[in-house]
């Protein structure tokens, strides 16, 4: 179920979604963090966009985990949503942040990342760089883990995923 989606205006490769009213909303990147393509803390995740520029993004609420078939890079995450259900999703630098509303609970949070499709004058109109999509998919989960479930070769995780992100 589409939740909402919205256009993101991404400044230092970094989509954050966040617990809403949080003080330091963003995520410090620790080279270990760069290479699995998140920096995770309770409150807060940050998640890597190859390029900075305007990202398509759509949240969504689901039963299970589903991959769409050109999802380029697909990372999953736990997340608990407070009492009041209000979370944000933000570039770094935007003055609005969006406010996403969801149900209470644990949650194994999908990212999934893929190129827009735009050839010819379209994509000359909107400049000669990649475009991304993104979807934040919520599932509800008691043991939600960390995974990559698709990586591309811009990915280099550890081993462990490292989950010890901070205030940036």
């Amino acid at each position: 179920m589409l939740v909402t989606s919205s256009c993101v205006s991404i400044v230092q490769n970094t989509l954050a979604i966040f617990v809403s009213g949080l003080t330091q909303p963003f995520n410090k990147w620790s080279r270990e963090a760069y290479g699995q393509g998140f920096s995770w803390r309770p409150e807060s995740i940050s998640f890597l966009i190859p390029n900075d520029g305007d990202v398509s993004v759509e949240v969504h609420l689901e039963s299970e985990v589903r991959l769409r078939p050109e999802t380029l890079r697909a990372i999953l995450v736990p997340f608990a949503v407070p009492a009041a259900g209000k979370l944000e999703l933000s570039g770094i630098y935007e003055k609005v942040d969006r406010l996403v509303q969801i149900p209470r609970g644990k949650y194994s949070l999908l990212f999934q990342l893929g190129r827009e499709n735009i050839t010819g004058n379209a994509r000359a109109q909107v400049g000669d760089g990649d475009l991304f999509w993104c979807w934040l998919t919520f599932v509800a989960d008691d043991l939600p883990r960390p995974a990559i479930l698709r990586r591309d070769a811009d990915l280099k995780p550890p081993e462990p995923l490292v989950m010890d992100g901070e205030p940036a």
